[in-house]
């Protein structure tokens, strides 16, 4: 190096001295009555903080001003800033352009992030013990949601269903999934055949099929309570129900009459067939009319009896033919013989002896 070049070179090194109130040793500067300071993420230990570096201790001249103050960031906690602890413990804030006359120690001050939870309930109604705010460094289990007609199944996060929140480092959102109620409706038909079982799912589309019975018109469905209940529509409730067949007894319903006559030789015949129409299952009563010659038979005739559904009721009148007494006198109007005839029948004469001198 020259000799031109060395004076340039001291020059500049005093003229750094005189401008800086410094000298460099080696790089580094040299105070004439440095003071350091020095910074602790915490003063006491914090969750979450463990892997947060300290800034560097920074060393001045005592007496000059505080030009910069190093941040520190952190996913749980904001940061407020530094402090010092005076001789009685009590925190002094430290801030820009504060004088520095002594070392200092400078503690990070900080506060718990609250993060925000938003529920998407879909309409339904949130436990009120889920949490609204959360922090980082607490655990927070979740609870069901309620919504009529379906079964809570989860809470949905960034597509994982999760059961409680810890570690909360940003605001977020859950979604309540939900499960519609299915069950079954009973049906008692009411009409001699097995009980129908007809599934269901809340809030989807029903529909019951009509039973038939023999004999009568279908008339709707009640439910437990006695209420009518609609053949279809859309499931709005929740629990198992039983319906019950109503029926209305058709006035068509048929049943006949036979007439039986009897006959010379004392033996019933079929003579006519009468149908009727009635109320199924009320009770009918058959009037016969009788024609002459004849007289109803009371003890074996079977006049009334309850209209059968399946129209089998078949009712029967017998009918016994007059008998009259045909009396036979002699010339002295004294009885030879009684003897009885049915109607339309023959009357047979006894046996007769005519007295001395006449004939028969």
């Amino acid at each position: 190096m020259s000799r031109f070049r060395k004076i340039l070179l001291f020059l500049l090194l005093v003229t750094g001295i005189l401008v800086t109130g410094q000298a460099v040793v080696s790089g580094a500067p040299v105070f004439e009555d440095p003071v350091t300071i020095t910074y602790v993420v915490s003063e006491e230990p914090l969750d979450g903080l463990e892997a947060l570096d300290a800034p560097a201790p920074i060393t001045g001249e005592r007496g000059r001003q505080v030009v910069h103050i190093p941040t520190l960031s952190s996913a749980v906690y904001t940061f407020l800033g530094w402090y010092s602890l005076d001789g009685e413990g009590n925190r002094v804030q430290h801030r820009k352009y504060d004088i520095i006359e002594d070392d200092l120690t400078l503690y990070g001050d900080w506060r718990l992030t609250p993060r925000v939870v938003s529920y998407d309930l879909d309409g339904g109604i949130n436990s009120p013990l889920n949490p609204v705010i959360v922090f980082a460094n607490q655990t927070y289990p979740l609870e069901a949601a309620t919504l009529v007609g379906y079964d809570f199944t989860g809470w949905l996060l960034g597509g994982d269903i999760v059961t409680e929140l810890s570690g909360v480092t940003a605001s977020l959102a859950l979604t309540a999934t939900w499960t519609p109620v299915t069950g079954t409706i009973t049906l008692e038909l009411e009409n001699g055949e097995d009980d129908v079982l007809v599934p269901f799912t809340f809030d989807a589309p029903y529909s019951l099929e009509a039973p038939t019975r023999v004999g009568y018109d279908f008339a709707g469905w009640l439910d437990e309570d006695n209420a009518p209940f609609a053949a279809e529509g859309v499931v709005d409730f929740v629990e198992d129900i039983t319906l019950t067949a109503q029926w209305t007894p058709r006035g068509d319903t048929a049943y006949q009459v036979e007439l039986y006559e009897e006959n010379l030789a004392g033996e019933y015949v079929l003579v006519d067939t009468l149908d009727f129409a009635g109320v199924t299952d009320s009770t009918v009563t058959y009037v016969p009319t009788v024609p002459t010659g004849f007289v109803l038979n009371t003890e074996d005739s079977v006049l009334e009896g309850v209209v059968a559904a399946d129209g089998s009721l078949v009712l029967k009148a017998y009918l016994d033919r007059e008998v009259y007494v045909v009396t036979f006198l002699d010339d002295e109007d004294a009885l030879i013989a009684a003897v009885p005839v049915k109607f339309e029948g023959a009357a047979v004469a006894p046996a007769y002896e005519a007295p001395a001198g006449f004939s028969f």
